[in-house]
């Protein structure tokens, strides 16, 4: 899996979060900065992480080399390399 392809690690990362749980502060954070409720956001974190096992545990992740020419061009920045 790698470190530079950003939309398994969006998604891994926000299912990670889910897996560990977020705090009733968190929740209340996220409700207010998203305007969304706790089910909006569980769902969103469920959603993050059935992307992840699509993606990845199939097999039908972007290359590397397709988020990084993406995210070079987002940013203008060329160190992001692949």
């Amino acid at each position: 899996m790698s470190w530079e392809n950003n939309h398994i690690q969006f998604c891994r990362m926000l299912g990670e979060l889910a897996s560990v749980g977020l705090s009733r502060a968190q929740y209340t954070f996220l409700k207010e900065s998203m305007d969304l409720s706790k089910d909006d956001i569980d769902e969103i974190l469920d959603r993050a992480q059935y992307e992840f096992d699509m993606n990845v545990k199939l097999g039908r992740a972007p290359k590397k080399e397709t988020c990084m020419r993406d995210l070079r061009a987002y940013t203008g920045n060329e160190r992001y390399q692949s």
